[in-house]
This record gives C-alpha cells, structure tokens and sequence, in this order.
C-alpha cells in the first residue's frame, strides 16, 4: 500500500483582493467567514467546493494578531477526504496557482501507512508494543515516548508515540480501526482501505513532521534532494506525490523506527538490529546542518537575556531603555525573527 499524506498545513502569502474579503478566483469556491480567530491569527475562512456539496476542501487563518508578521501571510490547511482523492495534488496545486496565492513552505505533514502486521517477523503491533515496554526492543535513537492503553481482564496497549511537541519528527504506531470507531468515523479512509485490500482491525504508523529543514541522500548516486523547497529548485509541494511521499516515509522509517533485541552483551552496538517496516533502503534521511540556524540560536539567547535586562531597567533609565528596546527591533529584523520574537512576547 502507498503511503498516505493524512494532514497538509502550509503557508502562503495571501493575495491583496483575497486579504480585502474578495471571492475567490476560482467560482467554484465559496469562502465562508468564521466568528473566530486562532491564538496568532484574527480571522479564519472555510472554503467550500460547489462540485462537492456540503464538502469543506480548506481553512485558511490569515491576518496576524502581531505585526512582526508580515500582514500577507496565510496559513492553509486542506482538509482530510480531500488527501484521500487521487486528484489531491493537481487539486491543490491549483488551488494556490488559480487563487493568486504565493507559497512559502510547507508547515505540516503527517505521512501514513496503514497495515495489519508490522513486516518486521510479521508481529503483530500491539505485541511489539509489549516487547518494547518490557525492554525486549530498545530504539536506537534516544527519544521520549507515550504510550496509552485500557486496562480490563488484561492491559490493551493501542498506541505508542515517540517524540515530543518539540520534536521536527514525530512517529505513531496506533490501532487506527479503533480510534475511527472511538473518536471519529472517517468513510474515506474506510474506502482506501478497501481499494487496498485492507481488512480485519487495522493499524497504522504515522510520522508527523513540523520542521523541513532536512535532505535525502540517494544511496545509489550520492544525490541529496531537499524537501524544504529551497535546495535545487525542488517544489515541497511534490511531497504530495506518491512517488515522494513513498521516498520521504521509507527514508524516515529507517531512520526514527531502527531498534535493537537487548541481550546479556554489555556492549550495545553489538546487540542485533532490526527495522520494522521492510524498506527499498534508497533514500537516506540526513539533518541539515545550518549554520544560520546554530547563529540564530546564538542570537535568540543574547535577545532573551537583552530583554530581560531591558525590562529590569524599566522605570530606571528611561533614555537607556529605549536604546535598548531600539537594539533589539534592530537585532530581530537584521536576523528575520520577528515571528519567533512574535511568539517569545519580545518585539515591541
């Protein structure tokens, strides 16, 4: 079964006639104007399809509640049924091209696979939950991890995440039939399930991922392909496609679902490995690097502290304050941080 994208977040910079409430390009769409807003964004509209009846196709929350974001700025979230439609990316490519919108980058993607047994000696998932809670599997990477169950006449695990809200990778391993009949039932996954053949109580394995910062590495050629649409011309909207979506899960799988078979060996790296899902091993997942970045973090420190400083100096020295408060704007824009300044409560 090809892997699925499951969630698909972006931002884009709105168009002047979108930003002054004008219909939408497209006649087909019918934007609907929410009586909410979201914590950083004043307004939120649904858009609904005319072909599709009573089918809302996106979200989209625009104006900022700070400005240290650029007024422009947009984020669109696409609906769930509509990622299940095998015309999802042309839809959604011209969705944005259509509508005038510009695209940034890409902020979420959740990335799915949906199976009965995990390929990895053809275990079934909630025993190699067990295995993993009683230590007989150790991950090969440290990572924090949460697990949630029932308790009856015995203990029923049904989940197991690793990672953290903080996390740029994410990774779910959880009884998929039943949070469709616990939480909410979803009739196209249920359809994607029967075109492929899928029966019996299914379980999927997702990977969340919040930050695109990242290379793949053909391991036939040596060729590195960025998904964060800023390395050799590639479009991060082609994640969509199968054909990538297929690389960037199976790079992803080797590298945060890797375990080990503990054993009486002291020395770990001599334990036995195993993955769990049986990749064609093409593709390698390589973190970035960014020296920008490691400065940035250099820079949030020293803005943190200035601040702090600053605000201490309040009602001291009116004079002095200020130049500081000037300092730091000056810092924030010189290395584009306004929005994680936004965010801190730090610009002014």
């Amino acid at each position: 079964m090809n892997k699925q994208i499951d969630w698909f977040q972006i931002h884009v910079k709105l168009s002047k006639q979108f930003h002054a409430g004008a219909a939408l390009n497209d006649s087909n769409l019918i934007r609907k104007k929410m009586d909410y807003g979201t914590k950083h964004f004043r307004a939120i509209d649904e858009i609904f399809d005319k072909r599709y009846p009573s089918k809302r196709v996106a979200s989209i929350a625009y104006i900022p509640n700070s400005t240290a974001l650029p007024a422009f700025m947009g984020i669109i979230k696409f609906d769930n049924w509509l990622l299940y439609q095998v015309y999802s990316y042309r839809y959604i490519l011209d969705f944005i091209t259509f509508n005038e919108f510009d695209f940034q980058n890409l902020t979420r993607v959740d990335i799915a696979i949906d199976f009965n047994f995990l390929d990895y000696r053809n275990i079934h998932p909630e025993r190699f939950i067990k295995k993993f809670l009683c230590e007989d599997y150790t991950k090969v990477r440290k990572s924090k991890f949460h697990v949630i169950g029932n308790n009856g006449d015995r203990h029923y695990y049904q989940y197991l995440k690793f990672g953290s809200a903080k996390s740029r990778v994410c990774s779910y391993i959880y009884n998929k039939t039943k949070e469709l009949e616990e939480v909410e039932n979803k009739p196209h996954i249920r359809e994607a399930w029967e075109r492929n053949g899928l029966t019996g109580e299914i379980w999927r394995c997702e990977f969340r991922i919040q930050d695109f910062d990242f290379l793949l590495t053909d391991t036939d050629t040596g060729e590195q392909i960025s998904y964060n649409g800023s390395v050799s011309g590639l479009n991060s909207l082609d994640i969509l496609k199968p054909e990538v979506s297929n690389n960037v899960f199976n790079a992803l799988a080797d590298h945060y679902l890797h375990f080990k078979i503990n054993g009486n060996d002291t020395n770990k790296t001599r334990l036995q490995s195993f993955k769990i899902f049986n990749t064609d091993g093409t593709k390698l997942f390589n973190r970035v690097y960014n020296e920008q970045h490691e400065s940035n973090r250099s820079t949030k420190i020293f803005l943190k502290k200035l601040y702090e400083l600053n605000n201490e100096m309040r009602g001291t020295d009116y004079e002095f304050s200020i130049e500081q408060n000037n300092l730091i704007n000056k810092m924030i824009d010189a290395h584009r941080l306004e929005e994680w300044a936004a965010k801190k409560g730090i610009k002014e």
